[in-house]
């Protein structure tokens, strides 16, 4: 294994809201955490808009 070029994991905004309404509040979480709203989504029939998160600064200058 190579430490020293592990890169951050991959982060999303999800947008989680009921049908009935157009606004929530966004979260930003990794890919498990899309995982779970999606399915609890399915579950209740509400809406879900995912973007992935480009990281701005020092960060994404060492990811490139």
């Amino acid at each position: 294994m190579n430490y020293g070029t592990r890169k951050a994991a991959m982060r999303y905004q999800v947008t989680h809201s009921p049908a009935a309404t157009a606004d929530s509040e966004p979260t930003v979480t990794d890919a498990a955490g899309v995982t779970e709203i999606v399915r609890r989504a399915a579950l209740t029939g509400t809406r879900v808009h995912i973007r992935p998160v480009v990281p701005a600064g020092p960060e994404a200058e060492s990811e490139t």
